[in-house]
């Protein structure tokens, strides 16, 4: 009976002193557990934040009396009124960024940059960066636009010579529409500027169609009130 009484005792004080200590392992495995949770969550948050702020696309755009206006409620809305327009205007300048890397044709930074300036000279003295900025736009854009167009003149300079008779012409059937004090040689100069707008022009259009028509375009928006999409 004794050995007995003992082996009773000695599991007691082994159940007594065992619950405790295992109850504190859990308890200290969970705090681990949840304090590299929270250490991950603040670092992807530091992450988003970082990204949010680089690529300025913060999901709240306003607060108005602590209600957020979320950036994709803004979107929405823009897309309804400029979505399909602004979408087919990317699709012209991804075709035509792919034809003039087809033929090879670049544009040196110092042709940019010179067009650039020329484009400053041009606004008074008005700031370039903030009338693009009313506009929406930023300078980086701006220059790529540039590039494009440069690219483009390039691209289709064959189509767009003007000949000395052409001008002559052209002087000749708008002579009056030129002030009075430009010297004909002058005269030339616009006329010849004015010509090779309108054949550039032409040009482009041209080659938008070609390009439109050969490419598969699939347009994943609704284009009427019914929501019938292409």
């Amino acid at each position: 009976m004794a050995a007995r009484k003992r082996i009773e005792v000695t599991n007691e004080e082994m159940t007594g002193a065992a619950e405790p200590a295992l109850v504190e392992s859990v308890g200290d495995d969970k705090k681990k557990k949840w304090g590299w949770f929270a250490a991950g969550a603040a670092a992807m948050l530091a992450v988003m934040g970082m990204y949010w702020y680089k690529t300025d696309s913060w999901p709240v755009a306003a607060m108005v009396n602590y209600r957020p206006i979320y950036r994709f409620e803004v979107d929405r809305l823009v897309f309804k009124s400029q979505g399909p327009g602004a979408i087919d205007g990317l699709i012209t300048q991804d075709l035509l960024a792919a034809e003039i890397e087809k033929r090879g044709v670049t544009v040196a930074d110092s042709d940019l940059e010179a067009k650039i300036e020329e484009v400053k000279k041009s606004l008074d003295g008005q700031d370039l960066e903030k009338l693009l900025a009313d506009r929406g736009m930023t300078l980086d854009g701006f220059k790529g636009q540039v590039k494009l167009q440069l690219s483009l003149e390039k691209a289709l300079a064959s189509e767009t010579e003007v000949a000395s008779e052409e001008a002559q012409k052209y002087v000749k059937d708008n002579d009056s529409f030129f002030p009075k004090e430009y010297s004909q040689e002058k005269k030339i100069e616009e006329a010849k500027a004015a010509l090779r707008e309108e054949k550039f022009q032409t040009a482009i259009q041209s080659l938008i169609t070609s390009l439109r028509d050969k490419a598969t375009i699939w347009r994943f928006y609704a284009t009427s009130a019914s929501g019938t999409g292409q």
